[in-house]
């Protein structure tokens, strides 16, 4: 009896994914929608792991890739030539899958915005496209040192280079947030400093749409915003908290959480209060600690509301001015004398020009030649008085007596000014208290 045939399954058909509408789409090359090339997902792999792929000597949408210069956790940086052109660029690689495909859509919209910037601090954006397997970046490759080899080279920077070089990456990331693009990837590897000394950004908007999870100490997560840590939307601020860990490295030498475990490192950016940058330096002054305290605020509300405020504050730092940062983070002081709110930084009462701090602000247990007893609340104080035209009594500013000459009614007798000498008034012309001088 003859065998039965054999079932044969039929093919099944791929499941193509188009990324720009994120719909599937049968085994169509094309989106019906947006007529892109669509991608087979179920042949993605899980997580693709860039430290296994060499694509040195391959050719990838019209670029040569002919070195390896770094990898991350998702990508990998290459030196490659555009044939065409015969033009060197630095090119950035990420293997697609399953995890970085939802997101390919996000990198690509802001490599476009990128590509707009017209910044000579912003690495210019040549290339940004799928091409099987990849999804490719190219840029400009801007030679020099890397602000990261630089600081391993010579330490806790003075503060005026550390301000200066905060300043002049603040001036970058102000041109890119106007253009509706922040970084998102902030830290001293993507900072580079050529020989003439012009700092420029690189891989901007590249770190932004990355996922975000455990990967080891290898993936340089030392200068995410606590709002990255954990899953929250993120603006142009979360730039301003990478910067503040830069600026506390460049002053102190090292960061101010220098841990290694993901997980810890995610619960001391997320709950620790940072160290303030004095603890590290006594030399540091205390409105320049609190310009990086302000920029490392774990509430996003706390921070600058955009890198111009910042640059306003390190101007006034440098011209020797009130910083708003200190200002904010100090106590008003209140002068022991007439009572008046003064700023934290004054020394001098800004309304009797008495010394607000040190021994000499203890009243003296002596009357001085310019020192009177209120009437109203019995206190010695001196200047910055007023009297009643009337009664010629003598009032403080501690006591909130108001005198004739600003209400028109006196509180000691209780007559508008100008009225005569009242009985009161001429019994303390006999005995007192003294008219002011």
């Amino acid at each position: 009896m003859p065998n039965p045939p054999h079932e044969t399954q039929p093919d099944q058909e791929p499941n193509l994914y188009c990324v720009d509408c994120e719909i599937t789409v049968g085994n169509e090359p094309l989106c019906p929608i947006c007529e892109e090339p669509t991608l087979n997902r179920e042949s993605l792999p899980e997580r693709a792991d860039p430290s296994k792929l060499s694509p040195v000597g391959r050719e990838i949408g019209g670029f040569r890739i002919d070195e390896v210069l770094s990898r991350g956790p998702y990508g990998i940086l290459c030196r490659a030539l555009q044939r065409a052109l015969g033009r060197e660029v630095a090119m950035k690689l990420y293997p697609l899958s399953v995890v970085l495909l939802p997101q390919v859509k996000g990198m690509l919209a802001t490599a476009r915005k990128v590509a707009e910037i017209e910044h000579s601090g912003v690495a210019r954006l040549y290339k940004a496209e799928l091409a099987g397997p990849w999804l490719y970046i190219a840029r400009r490759r801007v030679v020099g040192e890397s602000l990261a080899e630089r600081m391993a080279r010579s330490g806790a920077m003075g503060w005026m280079v550390a301000a200066d070089l905060v300043k002049r990456i603040g001036v970058i990331l102000a041109s890119a947030h106007a253009a509706g693009v922040a970084h998102g990837n902030l830290k001293p590897t993507n900072v580079i400093v050529d020989e003439g000394g012009e700092v420029a950004l690189t891989d901007f908007g590249a770190g932004a749409e990355i996922p975000t999870e455990m990967h080891g100490t290898w993936s340089g997560h030392y200068e995410w915003a606590p709002e990255r840590w954990l899953a929250r939307e993120v603006d142009h601020r979360a730039d301003l908290y990478s910067l503040g860990v830069i600026f506390y490295a460049l002053l102190c030498g090292s960061r101010p959480f220098e841990i290694h475990d993901p997980r810890k490192l995610m619960f001391a950016h997320t709950s620790l209060p940072p160290p303030n940058p004095s603890n590290v330096r006594s030399d540091l002054s205390d409105p320049l600690c609190a310009i990086v305290m302000k920029l490392l605020e774990k509430e996003i509300e706390a921070r600058y509301p955009d890198v111009q405020s910042l640059l306003d504050d390190l101007d006034r730092l440098r011209r020797g001015e009130r910083v708003q940062a200190y200002l904010e983070r100090k106590d008003p002081v209140e002068c022991r004398f007439c009572g008046t709110t003064n700023a934290p930084d004054q020394q001098m009462c800004a309304i009797c020009k008495e010394p607000l701090r040190g021994t000499e602000v203890m009243l003296a247990f002596t009357q001085r030649d310019d020192e009177f007893q209120c009437r109203l609340c019995e206190h010695y104080v001196r200047k910055a008085v007023s009297a009643c035209p009337t009664c010629m009594n003598p009032t403080c500013i501690k006591c909130k007596a108001a005198s004739a000459e600003a209400s028109g009614m006196c509180a000691a007798c209780g007559r508008a000014g100008g009225e005569g000498r009242s009985l009161w008034g001429k019994i303390t012309d006999l005995f007192g208290p003294r008219r002011p001088k």
